[in-house]
């Protein structure tokens, strides 16, 4: 099963915001980020004179607002820094092939297969049919590439069966 295709920025973005949440390293940062910045903003807040619940809600909505303010500025960075090369990445023309033995993905600039002992997890999304071979790396096939939904729906099922049962 061979399909040929290119994936665009928006692919490139659509991987990174589904994969970066679900990383144990993105728990951790946002565990340590949460206690520094609640230990800081707490110290501030208890020497003022309002009631506790006042104090609360003062001490959620400002650890909340910083939080929310580091991950946007986080993922301003990264995408300025990366744009260039995603471009560059996303003009290339990729063939992935799904056998028996593995998943194969060939391009310009490489070749890269891995058995299915060594995929991780088949995810299908509304955009990209991602077959993780590392818990951040993962062959990005849009849905796009696909001529039929029919046609989609086989190469999605073939990878997720063989996926299970290399990992039974």
């Amino acid at each position: 099963m061979t399909v040929t295709y290119r994936n665009s920025v928006a692919d490139y973005l659509w991987f990174n915001l589904y994969t970066l949440p679900r990383l144990r390293s993105t728990h951790i940062l946002l565990a340590f980020m949460t206690l520094m910045l609640g230990y800081t903003w707490f110290s501030s807040l208890r020497r003022l004179d309002a009631s506790w619940l006042m104090k609360g809600f003062v001490f959620v909505f400002l650890l909340s607002v910083t939080i929310v303010a580091i991950t946007v500025f986080t993922l301003l960075v990264y995408l300025v820094s990366s744009l260039a090369k995603l471009k560059r990445v996303a003009q290339t023309e990729r063939t992935v092939t799904l056998s028996d033995v593995g998943v194969t993905e060939v391009s310009a600039q490489c070749r890269h297969e891995t058995t299915w002992a060594g995929v991780q997890r088949v995810v299908r999304s509304r955009g990209v049919i991602m077959i993780y071979f590392t818990d951040r790396c993962a062959y990005l096939v849009p849905r796009r590439a696909f001529g039929a939904a029919d046609a989609e729906e086989q190469f999605y099922r073939f990878a997720a069966t063989r996926q299970v049962a290399a990992a039974a």
